[in-house]
């Protein structure tokens, strides 16, 4: 396995947010030397999959401050036998690496009541399975996904959350410190259709904070998926 953590939302585009099959996974990894930050050159190493299923295991998010997304790549063997991760030695780093896309917490509505939001994270509650008859897995496969969004308000309101349908909005940014305007289909949108909401007692002194856990459910009869994501919406 190998776990990463991208400021890149958009990677949802791709691996979706039940996962999915990826091929030719590259990682580079850089090499230091004594007192300085980083090599030069061919120095460095590569660790790549041929094949993997790649798990988005949430979000975490704070004011201020750029979200994270977190993706995990199971290796898959192509035949049991041959390991899936490689290692390569004396590698330049390829360019244009940069996260071209990156996002902050907007707000939090759920039930039609908008929250401000201090800090928080979505898990995506996936059990994602890996496994097979040989040395190395084979097959792949989503056992169970039970998210749950956790974050802290400064509305006291949030008290009296109720459950519902709600959505999760992360602003992008445009460069530096400027953002793109709310009314921008530029934004990312994970929304539930039904779920339960609670709330725990207000702490925090001066600074107020209220603890919410939503638990995104089924509706019961398939119609709506338990999340859905979009990149490239306006805040409404």
């Amino acid at each position: 396995m190998i776990g990463i953590t991208t400021l890149d939302l958009t990677a949802l585009d791709t691996v979706g947010i039940e996962g999915d099959e990826m091929t030719t996974v590259d990682t580079y990894w850089h090499a230091k030397g004594s007192y300085t930050s980083r090599l030069a050159g061919a120095n460095h190493v590569k660790l790549s999959l041929a094949k993997a299923y790649a798990v988005p295991r949430g979000l975490s998010f704070s004011r201020g401050q750029m979200a994270t997304l977190g993706i995990d790549f199971l290796g898959i063997s192509a035949d049991g036998e041959a390991t899936p991760l490689s290692r390569t030695v004396s590698q330049a780093l390829v360019t244009g690496w940069e996260a071209a896309n990156a996002y902050s917490i907007a707000k939090i509505v759920q039930d039609n009541d908008p929250y401000d939001v201090d800090d928080g994270s979505l898990d995506f509650g996936l059990d994602a399975r890996v496994d097979g008859m040989y040395a190395y897995p084979t097959e792949a496969w989503l056992e169970n996904r039970d998210p749950v969004l956790t974050f802290n308000t400064p509305d006291i309101a949030a008290e009296l959350i109720t459950s519902g349908a709600g959505e999760l909005w992360l602003r992008r940014r445009q460069s530096g410190t400027v953002f793109y305007a709310d009314a921008a289909a530029q934004h990312v949108k994970i929304s539930w259709y039904a779920s339960k909401a609670t709330a725990g007692e207000a702490g925090g002194g001066e600074a107020v904070s209220v603890p919410v856990t939503i638990t995104p459910l089924w509706d019961g009869n398939g119609a709506h998926p338990i999340l859905t994501i979009s990149t490239a919406s306006a805040i409404t």
